[in-house]
């Protein structure tokens, strides 16, 4: 919750808190949101990599979904989004098909019209994790390209941190996919939505303009 807190003082968004964080609630506001931001658990399945889910709040009353955002629920959903930001354990993990790659939940949002994706490869360190992405989206804000603004992200982590964390267990499981380019914030009203509940939260920017560029990037 503290990085919505920080993101509450710098944009204007609305908040869904607790059990306002539900898969109903997403998929009606996600299809028009330029950049989606995750922060909830995330659960892999390597066999049925389409089952593959992120764990959202409880519907309360008459129970018109099960609370799990699938991959394959993500297909049907047309998506317009520049970047979504998976900080979830093992969220870019899956199966790996010939002529297809990893599919996943990132390879979902890709398939449903999304551009690019940060994603998580391993089971990440939760704080870590999210200092990486609050540092990443501050990055973006200022100009950066998405390779370079997670690169940067990371440097500042790793000029920070102490002891046993430089090691790369604890940073380099964020990588982005699909297309760069910078993503132009702008100033509108109600322009973030953060849904967010004891273990979800999601973060949509509306209608940003974005110079996009073909080119990957690497750390």
């Amino acid at each position: 919750m503290k990085l919505a807190n920080n993101l509450k003082k710098q944009f204007a968004y609305q908040v869904f808190m607790g059990s306002g964080a539900t898969e109903s609630n997403i998929k009606a506001n996600i299809q028009y949101g330029n950049v989606l931001y995750f922060g909830t658990h995330a659960i892999a399945n390597a066999a049925d990599p389409l089952r593959s889910k992120l764990v959202l709040a409880k519907e309360i009353g008459p129970q018109t979904e099960d609370g799990y955002l699938h991959a394959y629920e993500l297909y049907g959903i047309p998506l317009e989004a520049d970047l979504a930001v998976l900080n979830a354990c093992e969220s870019g993990l899956g199966n790996l098909q010939k002529g297809e790659g990893m599919i996943s939940l990132a390879y979902s949002l890709h398939y449903a019209g999304c551009l690019s994706t940060v994603m998580s490869l391993w089971k990440v360190d939760e704080k870590i994790n999210t200092q990486i992405t609050k540092d990443f989206l501050q990055y973006l804000k200022k100009g950066y390209a998405k390779s370079d603004a997670l690169r940067q992200a990371k440097l500042d982590f790793l000029n920070d941190s102490q002891m046993e964390t430089p090691h790369p267990f604890y940073w380099a499981g964020m990588v982005l996919m699909g297309n760069d380019g910078q993503v132009e914030f702008q100033q509108r009203p109600w322009i973030w939505f953060v849904l967010a509940g004891f273990i979800a939260l999601l973060f949509l920017g509306y209608k940003f303009t974005s110079s996009r560029s073909q080119k990957l990037d690497s750390l």
